[in-house]
């Protein structure tokens, strides 16, 4: 059954359902926040014993400095949660000599390890390991960077927009933002003096921006653009933030205007074909080939490159699901949804998308 679209009576009600707007996140950077939090949650003493007390499996590696002629200081910490069906069951603790760490852990199956780095305030996570009683091992390297205030030449290799909810009777869109930052240098830029590291332009008609619930990164919506504290990792980092835009319900429509902060490779708007009824891209914006994803298909409009300020611009028109002028209808009508899709930046730059499953009805 298709989930149908929720009126919600009260800004503060809405706010109260954000969290079902988003589906959950796929172990990634942005799970890796949550992850933190988690672990952050965590004491020593109250963490549960099971995974040590049984404890037959190692963990162990190497981290790495991967700054040009640095060595790592006393600031690293290693942290290794330990879960079960996405609940956290243990922790440990530990600070590596010369870089080399070692962890006693449980093999036994249905278990999930999580290496988190702290190197100079910057989180860093490994790939997560999985262990069995045949292979109760396992080797893991991470690399970490000494940090900067001064700016590299940073640019975006990717910005991808997707529009995760639908409020008819308020006149509402929910949109979720993700920009791939490239930084080419071997620091990781933790941003000017107030901490700031992007600023990305935020949507027209924005009523609320942030970024997910969850993440440790600090965002604040002023003057138009979301000012994010993410750190800038050397390679890519992907920074995720979060809208509610308002759009003239008179009209049916909304122009949807996605700004490039710097250089950017290429910007992307997908949009679940059952909220609109066309999409009217303006030059030069183009239609891209759809996408279909877990059963919902996805328009697709995108420019490639952008300059600094500019971006991609896209009428979302019949967003009511009514055919309002005689002519000849090139979508599905809309059904009345509240379906959401979330995005998750995986690190290296992959992204993955999910639907949210639960309903509400009116």
């Amino acid at each position: 059954m298709r989930p149908r679209a929720h009126r919600t009576r009260a800004r503060g009600a809405r706010r109260g359902h954000a969290g079902e707007w988003a589906a959950a996140l796929a172990v990634s950077a942005a799970v890796a926040a949550v992850l933190a939090m988690l672990a952050h949650a965590l004491s020593p003493v109250g963490a549960p014993a099971r995974a040590e007390a049984q404890a037959a499996g190692r963990i162990s590696g190497e981290v790495r400095s991967g700054t040009a002629g640095a060595t790592l200081d006393g600031s690293l910490r290693l942290l290794l949660i330990t879960l079960e069906e996405a609940k956290v069951v243990g922790s440990q603790e530990a600070t590596p000599r010369d870089g080399r760490f070692a962890f006693d852990v449980d093999p036994r199956r249905g278990l999930s390890h999580v290496l988190r780095a702290t190197y100079q305030g910057v989180p860093y996570f490994a790939e997560v390991v999985r262990l069995t009683p045949e292979q109760p091992r396992a080797e893991r390297a991470l690399t970490v960077y000494e940090t900067t205030r001064e700016r590299p030449a940073l640019r975006i290799e990717s910005t991808a927009v997707t529009v995760i909810a639908i409020d008819r009777g308020a006149g509402e869109l929910t949109l979720l933002r993700e920009d791939l930052v490239q930084n080419p240098g071997d620091r990781v830029y933790l941003g000017d003096d107030r901490g700031a590291t992007i600023r990305v332009p935020a949507p027209d008609a924005t009523r609320e921006a942030g970024g997910l619930e969850g993440s440790e990164d600090e965002l604040r919506h002023e003057g138009g653009v979301v000012v994010a504290s993410t750190p800038l990792r050397p390679g890519l980092t992907s920074v995720v933030t979060r809208y509610l835009v308002g759009y003239d319900l008179a009209r049916d429509r909304y122009r949807l205007r996605v700004t490039a902060p710097w250089p950017t490779d290429r910007i992307e708007a997908r949009v679940p074909a059952r909220f609109v009824l066309s999409l009217s891209p303006v030059q030069p914006t183009r239609r891209d080939r759809e996408t279909d994803l877990q059963g919902e298909r996805l328009l697709v409009v995108s420019r490639e490159p952008a300059a600094e300020g500019q971006g991609l611009l896209v009428d979302l028109d019949g967003l009511s699901g009514v055919l309002r002028a005689r002519q000849p209808l090139t979508e599905r009508p809309a059904s009345a949804v509240a379906a959401a899709v979330a995005l998750a930046a995986v690190a290296g730059g992959a992204i993955a998308i999910g639907r949210l499953t639960r309903a509400r009805s009116r």
